[in-house]
């Protein structure tokens, strides 16, 4: 008996390509022309797979090169495609996107300054979605990487705005010069913003910080196994 040929083998024993998941697929294309036009010059590209059509008229280059990515856009209809590949790694990713998700993360953190673990206290996680009181808080919680925090910017009142709140609905040229107590008010306010202690953490987006090898091992595998199935199995193991 013969060696049995896989089923790509076999249909390309059989002279019909063979597309690969990772293959742009490209379509059959039907060219519209008018009617009427007796130089039958093709007006519309579309897409047999979901009927979109591309026209010429819409790109800002020659005739023949307008032409040439219109048929192209049809042949590789957006609509009909599942997924793209990855520009840097040739990977499979979602249509939505040129570049993978792990691909993305390798160009972010190497346009970052990356910085050491002791260099700062709180963090935040890369999407900005996580709060940290430290770098092994944010390890502990299964981050891999993160952002430092910049200094606390506490709570402030903006005089300049405060006084450009009032006089906005007052006549045209009123100014600041037309109040009275304006400097005990400046005063004040100068006053309040140094006595703030509390306010906001930012996240320090030109930083990064990898945290994935400070989380302490594993021991939960261990506690079970110390009162469980595996203590009784130790036990027999020793009689």
């Amino acid at each position: 008996m013969g060696d049995m040929l896989s089923a790509d083998e076999q249909i390309a024993k059989r002279g019909k390509p063979v597309m690969r998941p990772d293959q742009p697929v490209e379509r059959a294309v039907r060219v519209l022309v008018f009617d009427d036009d007796p130089e039958r010059k093709p007006r519309l590209y579309v897409c047999t797979g979901c009927g979109s059509g591309h026209s010429p008229a819409i790109y800002a280059c020659r005739d023949e090169e307008a032409h040439r990515a219109a048929r192209s856009a049809a042949e590789n209809c957006y609509t009909c495609k599942t997924h793209n590949q990855c520009q840097d790694c040739g990977a499979q990713c979602d249509k939505h996107w040129l570049v993978c998700p792990g691909c993305r993360l390798k160009r972010m953190l190497a346009k970052r300054e990356h910085v050491a673990a002791d260099s700062f206290d709180y963090c935040f996680s890369l999407e900005g979605d996580g709060f940290y009181g430290s770098a092994l808080e944010a390890a502990e919680a299964g981050e891999q990487w993160v952002c430092p925090a910049e200094p606390l910017r506490t709570f402030s009142l903006d005089a300049e705005s405060i006084l450009d709140s009032l006089l906005e609905d007052h006549f045209e040229d009123a100014s600041w010069h037309d109040l009275d107590g304006t400097q005990d008010l400046l005063e004040a306010i100068d006053r309040f913003n140094k006595a703030q202690k509390q306010g906001s953490y930012d996240r320090d987006e030109k930083r990064v910080c990898f945290v994935g090898d400070l989380a302490p091992a594993n021991d939960d595998a261990e506690e079970a196994c110390s009162s469980g199935p595996c203590d009784a199995k130790r036990t027999e193991e020793r009689e």
